[in-house]
C-alpha cells in the first residue's frame, strides 16, 4: 500500500491563545494524523488531544527554536487513528501566537511509524531561501513532510517535488512522498530574506505483506 494525502486545515492566519482547535473533516479510521505546529514567545506545547481520545506523541529530533526570536516549530502525531476525528486541539504551556497545521494521511506504517527527523534552529536574516532540514530516508515510498517558519515573511511556493499543503503568515508545510530512499529537502520561495526555524520528519509506508513458500512432498 502506496501511502496517500487525505486532508489539511489550519487555523487561517494564525492566533493568540493558551489553547487552539482546528476544525477537520472526520477522519478514517487507521489514518496518520500530524500536527505541525509554529509559536512564538518561547512557550511549549503541554498536549494535544481530539475529540475522539487519540494519543498524539512529540516527534523526536523535530523540535527547532529561532533566531533571534524564540519562535519554534515543532511535529506531533497519532499513528493508525481512531476514525470520526473532527477537533484537534493543540494546549500551550502560555499564551502565544501559533499556527497549527493538521495532516491526515493513509497507508502509514501504525506502528514506529518514523524513519527519520531533523530540525533547523539557527536562523538567519541574511538571506536565502528558508528551508526544511535535508532528511536522508532508509526506505522507499517514505512520506516526506516539513514545516518552515519565515515569520515575518510571506512564503510563496516549494520546490519541486515537494507540495505546498499551506502557507499563512510566513509559515508553511510541504509534503512528498518519495519514491526511492534518498535525500530530501524542501526549499521554500519567499517574498524576503527571512528565517526562523524549521522542522522535517520522514514516516515510513505500511509493510508489505511477507509471503511464505512451502514444500509438499509426495510419498507412493
Amino acid at each position: 500500500m502506496a501511502i496517500a494525502f487525505i486532508q489539511e486545515a489550519d487555523n487561517g492566519s494564525g492566533t493568540t491563545s493558551s489553547s487552539t482547535s482546528v476544525t477537520i473533516t472526520s477522519s478514517t479510521f487507521g489514518s496518520l494524523l500530524v500536527v505541525a505546529v509554529y509559536k512564538n514567545n518561547g512557550t511549549t506545547i503541554s498536549s494535544i488531544t481530539d475529540n475522539i481520545g487519540n494519543t498524539y506523541t512529540q516527534v523526536p529530533g523535530a523540535h527547532a527554536v529561532g533566531s533571534p526570536a524564540p519562535d519554534t516549530t515543532d511535529i506531533w502525531y497519532s499513528a493508525n487513528s481512531l476514525s470520526g476525528v473532527t477537533s484537534v486541539t493543540v494546549n500551550f504551556g502560555s499564551t502565544c501566537f501559533n499556527v497549527p497545521y493538521i495532516l491526515e494521511y493513509s497507508g502509514v506504517a501504525t506502528t514506529s511509524p518514523i524513519d527519520v527527523a531533523g530540525n533547523i534552529s539557527a536562523g538567519s536574516t541574511g538571506g536565502g531561501n528558508p528551508t526544511g532540514p535535508s532528511l536522508t530516508t532508509t526506505q522507499d515510498g517514505d512520506l516526506i513532510i516539513a514545516l518552515c517558519s519565515a515569520h515575518g515573511i510571506g512564503i510563496g511556493g516549494v520546490n519541486s517535488p515537494f507540495t505546498l499543503r499551506s502557507n499563512t503568515d510566513g509559515e508553511a508545510v510541504a509534503d512528498y512522498i518519495g519514491p526511492v530512499a534518498g535525500t530530501y529537502q524542501a526549499i521554500f520561495t519567499p517574498t524576503g530574506p527571512s528565517q526562523l526555524c524549521s522542522s522535517g520528519v520522514a514516516f515510513t509506508v505500511v509493510p508489505a505483506p511477507t509471503t511464505s513458500t512451502s514444500s509438499m512432498f509426495l510419498v507412493f
